[in-house]
């Protein structure tokens, strides 16, 4: 059983954890894990307790079946060991576990006995997915949840450090290819079809997407209670998802996540046109409505779902044959190659769009930023032409 204990340093009390890890070989083995200072005792204490289970699990483990498949230490791990995690990351992994697919990591390593897969095996299936047309991003999520159950069975004592069949697994080259946005021309197209449509939810939607590059989580979370009508000024702060039909508020993927934005007249004007309906909604509805506050509702009330606003936009896109169809996440790269084409800082941009650093900006649109930078340079060469020629 772990320990909590008080150590003091350089004049600091901290928290000290002793605990033990599973049989080896049937020798003993424990370690330990100091906290930095004013870490609350409520984390260590949790620290404490997971290190046990972990034991206890692993003890039992060891002496009811030392041949447990890669199967059922995966469920396990799913089960016992994702404490703290979002409800959406924890579907993830249970998505690329549990992938029904022939080449499902159940269904081809499942069976196998966790101490007997070696790297040969791992790296003909990384080179099944491969070869079955998966992405590079996708392998790469799925080696890192094949890697995350190994390291359980490291702290079970289930396979020696060294053992690790996972460290020598060669993955395909991720590249990132550049953000496929419309164009200025096309978005003009989207918002006239858009002010046209007899679906009033699709121009706001596209307002929203278009002009302040907002991720489906973020559009569906914002609330009027966060939109200051007099200045524009609007606060991402919540990030919603559904997971197996249930709705969850989470805070943005990242701290650089929860921005504050200013949106155009445009788009504020439309705002305060849905807000109001919003409250004729709310009086004809009566105790039947839905005080959500969100900004995408059905008329009862009830927010969208990221997959309702997807499919408002695939709806859209079927009426209107002419519009090149892209996925929905593009018109979050529209937004950004929009601001970079018109030589706005990237630091600004970066912020804009909720980067945690500049270089996630420049990475993943260095093509509209290298053409911003071009078309800076041909309004200077026009400015010192007309300048030498008037002279």
């Amino acid at each position: 059983m772990s320990s909590i204990s008080k150590i003091n340093r350089d004049g600091k009390t901290l928290y000290k954890v002793c605990f033990d890890l599973p049989r080896y070989n049937n020798k003993r083995r424990k370690s330990s894990r100091t906290f930095p200072p004013k870490t609350p005792y409520a984390e260590v204490k949790a620290f404490a307790l997971q290190k046990d289970r972990e034991y206890q699990t692993g003890k039992k483990l060891l002496v009811e079946n030392s041949n447990i498949t890669f199967k059922e230490l995966a469920e396990i791990y799913l089960k016992e060991f994702l404490i703290g995690l979002s409800p959406t990351t924890i579907a993830s992994y249970e998505s690329i576990l549990k992938n029904s697919k022939p080449y499902g990591v159940f269904n081809v390593i499942g069976n196998l006995p966790i101490n007997k897969v070696n790297l040969t095996c791992l790296q003909g299936y990384i080179l099944r997915l491969s070869e079955e047309g998966i992405s590079a991003k996708t392998i790469k999520n799925t080696y890192m949840v094949i890697s995350s159950v190994f390291k359980l069975a490291i702290k079970m004592g289930i396979i020696t450090k060294d053992r690790n069949p996972m460290d020598d697994v060669v993955l395909p080259k991720l590249t990132k290819p550049n953000a496929d946005a419309y164009t200025e021309e096309e978005v003009k197209l989207i918002l006239q079809r858009a002010k046209e449509d007899n679906n009033d939810k699709i121009y706001l939607l596209l307002l929203v997407a278009l002009f302040l590059g907002l991720r489906r989580g973020e559009i569906i979370g914002l609330k009027f209670s966060k939109i200051d009508f007099k200045t524009g000024k609007i606060t991402i702060d919540e990030n919603r998802v559904v997971v197996k039909g249930k709705a969850y508020v989470k805070p943005p993927k990242t701290n650089s996540g929860i921005r504050e934005v200013i949106a155009p007249k445009l788009l504020m004007d439309e705002l305060r046109k849905v807000y109001n309906d919003y409250l004729t909604h709310k009086l004809k509805y009566g105790k039947g409505f839905i005080d959500s506050e969100a900004i995408f509702t059905h008329n009862n009330g009830t927010p969208y779902t990221p997959q309702g606003i997807g499919n408002l936009y695939q709806r859209f896109l079927k009426r209107n044959p002419d519009i090149p169809p892209k996925n929905f996440h593009m018109l979050r790269h529209t937004f950004c190659s929009q601001l970079l084409r018109a030589n706005l800082d990237i630091k600004t941009v970066s912020a804009l769009m909720g980067h945690s650093h500049i270089d996630i900006t420049l990475t993943r649109y260095a093509h509209s930023y290298e053409e911003g930078k071009k078309e800076a340079a041909e309004k200077l060469d026009n400015i010192f032409n007309n300048s030498f020629e008037s002279a």
